[in-house]
């Protein structure tokens, strides 16, 4: 039913599914590789010299103020009268939060070094697709749409595409916890490349192999705590 439902709703993406290029054998074990473990990682994808660009124009953008707000503080975060937030990892809108007072607006930032160290935000985000050609044409890849519309079996949409700078913070907030992505109920491929080195101890993002497939295990809510997880699949299972 969702099938049939899906076919209507996107039917134009599913028509025009013909004008996609063909795949090369590299694309198709990568699309093959997605259906089974739902994760794939694709080495030297974006050339050094554009990976210097996209981490200057990202700068130039925060220095410039053009990050979301009102955007979550963290100094502003009270353990008492804020304890159903930080139990639900700060899970809400940006007008939820800011009703509630955790957060800090655009007339109170006055440079990004002031804003880091008076209101020490855990992300700020930046949208960078209308104020950099260098980052559409990384999200706009022909190679990348290509492996992403053969997955899906249709020509995709891009819903949202930002930057974050994210930042060591003492309370956890809902997209950097464990939990299921629920933005669409048929599609959804997520795309996440980093702009700096990162190891285990520096923030990796962590997936379950298989997952997406898996509507037994760690399912029926959104969030999960690190015990539940590791019930589940603990460190160091091959998913």
């Amino acid at each position: 039913m969702d099938r049939l439902r899906s076919r209507v709703l996107y039917l134009e993406s599913y028509r025009n599914l013909r004008l996609l290029p063909a795949l090369e054998p590299p694309q198709r074990a990568l699309v093959e590789a997605l259906r089974d473990i739902g994760s794939v990682l694709i080495e030297g994808f974006v050339p050094p010299q554009k990976l210097a660009v996209l981490r200057r124009e990202f700068e130039e953008a925060l220095h410039a103020l053009a990050f979301e707000t009102p955007c979550l503080a963290q100094t502003r975060v009270d353990r008492v009268r804020h304890a159903d937030l930080i139990e639900s990892q700060m899970y809400g809108s940006n007008g939820v939060l800011a009703a509630r007072g955790v957060t800090f607006s655009r007339e109170e930032a006055r440079s990004y070094e002031q804003v880091v160290s008076d209101f020490r935000p855990s992300t700020l985000t930046a949208y960078m697709l209308e104020r950099s050609a260098a980052y559409r044409e990384v999200w706009l890849d022909p190679r990348m749409l290509a492996i992403v519309g053969h997955y899906m079996g249709m020509v995709p949409k891009l819903s949202e595409a930002y930057v974050r700078r994210n930042f060591p913070a003492p309370f956890l907030t809902m997209n950097h916890y464990w939990h299921r992505d629920l933005n669409t109920p048929f599609h959804l491929l997520k795309g996440f490349l980093f702009l700096t080195d990162c190891d285990l101890t520096t923030g990796p993002h962590e997936f379950i192999l298989r997952s997406h497939r898996d509507f037994e295990t760690l399912n029926g809510k959104r969030y999960f705590s690190d015990e539940e997880v590791d019930r589940q699949v603990p460190p160091g299972h091959a998913r």
